[in-house]
């Protein structure tokens, strides 16, 4: 197979190096378990001063979703809200009613009542030893989107299952995306582009272009790409099972868990998904991996507003299946088979 080989944030390298020439400024730092790059245009003093900015907004908003610090606002909750209704804050709440919204639209195939379940998997991956039925049936049963109450009027949540744990992992990195980018636009940044290494966020027209080029990833080979979309003001996020995984007997398991078996999803291989936000799009992408590309596409159809490329690998052939809304503008490299 011919294949290109760039990094996902290649596809915008030209672009960047206009920054060079005093019209603009990026700069990359690590942030949620990667490399964020903050690329902002215009005067070079000021698009300076907007990343620091969108930098220091999103270390703000990452301490709030920390579901392994117990001091943070979701550990908090956590810790409180099987016993009581826990007041929080706008940003959680809004996240947690969000994602609870596509937990219905996705018939639970997204669902942030997982967290149960993840913490058997990380000591998993961490012992190398699976879980069993009983301990992972025993997690299951402290799960189910529908047991989390919200009360809007006061802002307060409350767990209906006793020892239920929230875990946003699933839309808090785009999340954190998205209030960088509104930091930007709030200093008057006319273009700019957030990548948070899979999570992606760009607005405006990048220099001398009419669409921002976004990468494919290739799930089997490091570094490259199947092909690239071609899109105005994209909010981008990539799910895959190349991204966090331990082996173990010769078979690999992956971080991305189907809530309804306790194990990892089986149907996809990679997922990039388009939607208004990229919390959204990090959402999409997750609960399209677990769906798998026949369910997850069909979906995409009456929804509105959400599209996405599934990348599957059958009999060793990789191919791509895309939804009605990317098909004009996705560029396949030879070789790369459309389904």
């Amino acid at each position: 197979m011919k294949m290109r080989k760039f990094l996902l944030t290649a596809a915008v390298l030209p672009l960047l190096a206009a920054c060079s020439g005093g019209d603009g400024f990026t700069s990359s730092r690590p942030l949620m378990d990667t490399f964020v790059t903050v690329t902002a245009y215009g005067d070079r003093a000021a698009a300076r001063a907007a990343a620091d900015a969108a930098f220091d907004e999103m270390d703000r908003v990452v301490k709030v979703f920390n579901a392994h610090d117990p001091d943070s606002e979701l550990g908090r909750l956590n810790a409180s809200a099987g016993a009581a209704p826990f007041g929080v804050s706008p940003e959680l709440f809004g996240l947690i009613e969000l994602s609870l919204r596509y937990s219905e639209l996705t018939g639970g195939a997204f669902d942030i009542t997982v967290g149960p379940v993840l913490d058997l998997w990380r000591e998993a991956r961490r012992t190398g030893r699976i879980p069993g039925t009983k301990a992972l049936a025993a997690a299951r049963a402290r799960t189910g989107w529908r047991g989390v109450i919200l009360d809007p009027g006061e802002r307060t949540i409350k767990f209906a299952v006793p020892g239920m744990k929230l875990d946003l992992g699933g839309a808090a990195k785009g999340f954190v995306v998205d209030k960088g980018v509104e930091e930007l636009r709030r200093r008057g940044v006319k273009a700019a582009l957030i990548d948070a290494g899979g999570d992606l966020r760009a607005y405006g027209r990048p220099p001398g272009r009419k669409f921002w080029k976004i990468g494919i990833k290739h799930p089997r080979e490091k570094g490259a790409l199947l092909g690239l979309l071609k899109l105005a003001e994209p909010a981008v996020a990539t799910s895959g099972d190349y991204e966090r995984y331990f082996e173990k007997d010769g078979k690999k398991y992956h971080h991305i868990i189907d809530p309804v078996s306790g194990g990892p999803a089986p149907r996809s291989v990679g997922v990039t998904a388009v939607a208004p936000t990229c919390a959204e799009a990090d959402i999409i992408a997750t609960a399209l991996f677990v769906m798998g590309p026949e369910k997850g596409l069909a979906l995409l159809e009456t929804a509105g507003g959400l599209d996405a490329a599934v990348v599957t690998a059958e009999a060793g052939r990789i191919g791509v299946e895309f939804s009605a809304g990317l098909r004009e503008s996705a560029e396949l490299y030879e070789g790369v088979g459309e389904g």
